[in-house]
C-alpha cells in the first residue's frame, strides 16, 4: 500500500499512448476509430474535497455555478481526444461512463473493453487531413497487489478483473463515523473530539482561558501546569507514531526501476 503517487507509479507504469485514430473531413463529425490498444482505462473523479455538500454562490470563488459540487474539483483524465482547427484546438475526454464530453456535442461513446470511439462530433469543423489523436493509457487486468491510497481514494493495480474484498486495519475511526455527524459545516456537534484521548487537553485548555478571562492568575498557573503535561502526552504519542514511519530515498527499494527516467520528480 502506497500514499505517495511518485512510489506507486515506479512499481506500474502510467505512460499514455499517443495515436491517430481518423482524420478531419471539413465537418464537425460524425468521427469513429478504434484504439490500437485495448482495454482503456476509463477516467474518473478525484475527492480532494472529499465530503463536501453541493456549494452555494457565496462559499467559492465568483463565476462558479450554484450546483458546482467542490467534491469532483479534480479528475483523473486518462483519455484525450484532440484535434486542430484553423484557430484553436478541440478537447474531448470522457465521463467514466463511456459518454465523450468537452468540445463536442451530446452523443459520442467509447467503449473501454474495445477501444472503440464511436458518433463523435465535435463543436467545430476539423479541416479536412487534420489528425484527430487520442492519448490514453491502456488497462492490464488481473489480481491487484499494490493500492495508493490518495485523495480519499484508494486505486489499484493490475487494475482488478473481477470482484475483491479489501480488508484494512485502521489506528482511528473515520472522523465522520467518530463525530457522528455528517455536516461538514457544522461538524463536532456531539463535542466529542476526533480521537478521545484528546479530551483532557482539551479540557484543560478552556479552564484555563476560563481563568484568563477572569484575571485569576492562580487559576491560569494552575491549569497551565496540567495543560503542558497533556500536550507533552500528545507530543510524546505524535513521535513515536512517526518513528515508525521509514523515509523515502532512492535508496528504499532495491527493486524500483534503475534509471527512474519517466516517472515525476526524477
Amino acid at each position: 500500500m502506497f500514499q505517495n503517487k511518485q512510489d506507486f507509479y515506479r512499481y506500474n507504469f502510467n505512460s499514455q499512448q499517443l495515436e491517430t485514430f481518423d482524420s478531419g473531413d471539413g465537418t464537425a463529425g460524425p468521427y469513429s476509430g478504434t484504439t490500437q490498444a485495448s482495454p482503456v482505462i476509463r477516467s474518473s473523479n478525484n475527492n480532494p474535497m472529499v465530503d463536501t455538500p453541493v456549494a452555494n454562490t457565496s462559499s467559492f470563488p465568483v463565476g462558479y455555478p450554484p450546483s458546482f459540487n467542490a467534491s469532483n474539483i479534480s479528475r483523473e483524465q486518462n483519455i484525450l481526444i484532440s484535434a486542430n482547427t484553423e484557430t484553436s484546438s478541440l478537447h474531448v475526454t470522457d465521463d467514466g461512463a463511456g459518454n465523450l464530453i468537452g468540445d463536442c456535442v451530446v452523443g459520442g461513446s467509447i467503449d473501454y473493453a474495445t477501444g472503440d470511439i464511436s458518433n463523435l462530433t465535435f463543436n467545430q469543423a476539423v479541416p479536412s487531413g487534420n489528425d484527430i489523436n487520442i492519448q490514453y493509457t491502456q488497462a492490464v487486468l488481473g489480481t491487484p497487489y499494490t493500492m495508493l491510497f490518495f485523495q480519499e481514494q484508494f486505486v489499484l493495480r493490475p487494475i482488478p478483473d473481477q470482484a475483491y474484498t479489501i480488508e484494512l486495519t485502521a489506528y482511528r475511526n473515520p472522523s465522520q463515523a467518530l463525530l457522528g455527524t455528517d455536516n461538514v459545516e457544522t461538524p463536532n456537534l456531539n463535542g466529542r473530539p476526533e480521537l478521545f484521548q484528546w479530551w483532557e487537553l482539551i479540557a484543560f485548555g478552556v479552564a484555563k482561558k476560563f481563568y484568563q478571562d477572569r484575571l485569576d492568575l492562580d487559576g491560569v498557573q494552575m491549569m497551565d501546569a496540567f495543560l503542558q503535561e497533556k500536550i507533552s502526552e500528545a507530543r510524546t504519542t505524535t513521535y513515536g507514531q512517526l518513528g515508525t514511519r521509514s523515509i523515502t530515498t532512492i535508496y528504499k527499494d532495491e527493486t524500483t526501476n534503475q534509471n527512474m527516467m519517466g516517472y515525476p520528480g526524477w
